[in-house]
């Protein structure tokens, strides 16, 4: 398994390549939402295409690969629903064959390379350090 410290494949300046391309997604936060008094509100999922292309946009998280890179969707970890995907800032930069081999077997992949929830934190870490998120 390569390690970050020895492989040439992450030696990619990120942070500058990413500086200019990424335009900051701004939250709005709503201390006393409407269906905080509601008994059992709607689900609303949170949708970003410029989230998701901000993720994209970002080496995969197994590989470190920049080219052929999609937004994978946390599955599992109780989010997801059957036939729809969890919230769009729930994802994870992976390439296209990394992203198959995901979704050809989840547990054993899991097994091999660590639990999404640990990549989803380092990607939402990530997207607030070079302010996409603001």
């Amino acid at each position: 398994m390569p390690r970050r410290e020895s492989d040439e494949r992450f030696d990619v300046d990120t942070k500058a390549l990413l500086t200019d391309r990424v335009k900051p997604i701004q939250f709005k936060v709503d201390d006393e939402p409407p269906a905080m008094y509601m008994a059992r509100p709607k689900e609303l999922i949170w949708r970003s295409e410029k989230y998701l292309k901000f993720v994209r946009s970002l080496p995969c998280v197994i590989t470190g690969q920049t080219e052929n890179v999609v937004a994978h969707h946390l599955i599992g970890h109780g989010e997801g629903k059957m036939g729809g995907k969890t919230h769009d800032l729930f994802t994870i930069p992976l390439e296209a064959n990394e992203h198959r081999r995901f979704h050809d077997d989840p547990k054993a992949w899991e097994a091999r390379h660590g639990s999404q929830l640990e990549y989803v934190k380092a990607t939402l870490k990530r997207a607030l350090e070079l302010g996409a998120l603001g």
